[in-house]
């Protein structure tokens, strides 16, 4: 999984907008918060909103920029959780999708986190 990882991040980075909005949301059996909005400019985040639980308590890991997503996306496959299936964008290749099943036979500890990207002029 790992090499289709490297394979994904090497399309990104061919073909990565210089700016892009991204908004990350977690679909969870907990309180999965508001989702990540973000502005990222070549790389840096210029703008966000999103990602608090209740309480203020905030969303962790923090996932506003592409690079986020793929370092997320690394370090579950690396994890000893049961299973993960990382989903890419075909046209740009950024994670667009991350379930996990933490412990295969346990209920309610799956979650997913969901990647919608579009290029800003």
């Amino acid at each position: 999984m790992l090499s289709a990882v490297e394979g994904a991040r090497q399309r990104w980075l061919a073909n990565s907008p210089r700016a892009y909005r991204l908004v990350v949301s977690q679909g969870c059996f907990c309180d999965a918060g508001t989702p990540f909005e973000s502005r990222v400019e070549a790389g840096n985040v210029i703008a966000a909103t999103g990602g608090v639980r209740s309480f203020e308590k905030p969303v962790k890991p923090e996932l506003r920029t592409v690079e986020a997503l793929f370092a997320e996306a690394e370090r579950l496959i690396r994890s000893n959780v049961d299973d993960i299936i990382v989903t890419f964008d075909d046209r740009l290749g950024y994670p667009s999708s991350i379930v996990v099943d933490q412990w295969r036979e346990t209920l309610d500890d799956e979650w997913t986190w969901r990647a919608k990207l579009s290029a800003v002029k």
